[in-house]
């Protein structure tokens, strides 16, 4: 209980040292007209694409391509639809409990096909045969 309450009391006086830190342009950004923003969708959130044209503000998409060993269903469509509309593009994984190298594996032939760009930053380890 002591330590419980010694841990309270901490909280409780380090508070206004750490609310400052929170400025509204970290935590709120969508208030402040002059940042871009960019959204973060994944296969259930709709995205009403003439609702999001009159925000000129946005100017990325970062969509969800795969969870797990999964692909997100509304990932290729969209990625179609908001180069279409101007928009950049960017997609990642979401990963589930499990092998990380299986799944990074998965992502990859998954994005690959819809890669328009060189990706220098993306590196495969080579593999041999039998492993």
């Amino acid at each position: 209980m002591t330590c419980y309450c010694a841990l309270v009391t901490l909280l409780i006086a380090c508070s206004p040292i750490i609310a400052p830190a929170q400025s509204p342009e970290f935590t709120e950004p969508w208030k402040n007209p002059n940042i871009a923003l960019a959204i973060d969708p994944f296969e259930g959130n709709p995205i009403v694409w003439v609702q999001l044209a009159t925000d000129k503000r946005v100017v990325a998409i970062i969509h969800r391509a795969t969870i797990g060993f999964r692909v997100d269903t509304k990932y290729a469509e969209r990625k179609v639809e908001a180069k279409k509309r101007g928009y950049k593009w960017g997609g990642y994984h979401y990963g589930k409990p499990g092998d990380p190298i299986k799944q990074a594996d998965f992502f990859l032939e998954t994005e690959s096909p819809m890669l328009t760009i060189s990706s220098p930053w993306i590196w495969r380890a080579p593999t041999t045969p039998g492993t």
